[in-house]
């Protein structure tokens, strides 16, 4: 009777499907949808946490303590690479046309890409995901030079830990990831796959070597490497937009061609970048001085000792 019931069906649902099938065919060529790309952007973000942290926590409770952190780092460090070659040669082998096995090489590193770049406000993409109505097609392409530039920056503080200390880190990796978004996160609606993984790349090294060099150079008190990873990666993607800005990209009513990378937008940033250096500098000052006069800085070294947990909370994790 089961069986019976399923042909039953198939036998209904069959000629429906076939039938529906050239409407499908004649919709004619394929146009950006609003709804399409924030589908496609809001599902890249699930695959993104099925790796990291999907995967990595679910291979890493199959493995022993002792084993945890390298299994975790395998997935984290494959993440990174994949994007990348993504990036460089995957796109273009999957999505041209080149032989009825593989694509061609036409699109290496993306090219080309820049002439796909709508400007304007043709489509809403990423209302989804984001909830700002009215964002340009552009959405897509901020998502992307983000995932490149923090592959490239995880990679880069890696291999630069690897070359200084003998050993990549699995804290290294994950800091270096975060470095590759605080630099991009000025730069992602300008930027193309291009010089987002040099930003990434510059921001992955320059990091590890303010947090670990320059720190210890200066002598300043810095033990979450707040200012070593936020503070110089910003420093790095605001200063590289006035490389890599992209005209299209960065276009607007009052400048239509937009404003492309050069010298004059470089002097631009460092304007900008050293003006935010004075404002903060003096703001943070004046807040120290303020808590240091009233209730002090740090805690006292016997407290440092007995763990600020217990001292401020009375509480502690075993």
């Amino acid at each position: 009777m089961k069986r019976s019931r399923v042909t039953w069906g198939i036998g209904v649902l069959l000629p429906v499907i076939l039938a529906a099938a050239p409407a499908f065919a004649d919709d004619g060529p394929p146009k950006l949808d609003s709804g399409d790309t924030a589908w496609m952007l809001a599902s890249t973000a699930l695959v993104l946490l099925m790796t990291i942290p999907g995967l990595a926590l679910f291979y890493a409770g199959m493995v022993r303590k002792k084993n945890i952190l390298a299994t975790m780092m395998q997935s984290f460090t494959i993440c990174c690479i994949v994007t990348i070659v993504w990036m460089v040669a995957g796109y273009s082998i999957a999505f041209t046309p080149g032989t009825p096995y593989m694509g061609d090489f036409s699109r290496i590193l993306l090219q080309g890409i820049a002439d796909h770049i709508v400007k304007g406000n043709d489509t809403q993409a990423f209302v989804l995901a984001s909830g700002i109505k009215g964002v340009p097609g552009r959405a897509g392409m901020t998502m992307s030079v983000t995932q490149i530039a923090t592959a490239a920056a995880a990679l880069g503080w890696m291999f630069a830990e690897w070359i200084a200390k003998g050993k990549p880190s699995v804290l290294g990796a994950a800091s270096g990831a975060v470095a590759g978004l605080v630099a991009i996160t000025p730069a992602s609606g300008f930027v193309l796959p291009g010089g987002s993984i040099v930003i990434g790349l510059a921001a992955g090294v320059g990091c590890f070597c303010s947090a670990t060099s320059l720190k210890h150079m200066l002598g300043y008190d810095d033990s979450l490497d707040c200012f070593g990873v936020h503070g110089v990666g910003g420093i790095i993607g605001a200063l590289l937009i006035g490389v890599f800005a992209f005209g299209p990209l960065s276009a607007s009513d009052a400048s239509p061609d937009g404003s492309p990378g050069g010298m004059a937008q470089f002097v631009l940033q460092c304007e900008g970048v050293a003006s935010t250096l004075v404002y903060s500098g003096v703001m943070s000052l004046m807040i120290l001085l303020v808590l240091k006069f009233t209730i002090g800085l740090r805690v006292s070294e016997e407290e440092e000792r007995e763990g600020l947990d217990i001292v401020l909370h009375g509480e502690q994790v075993f």
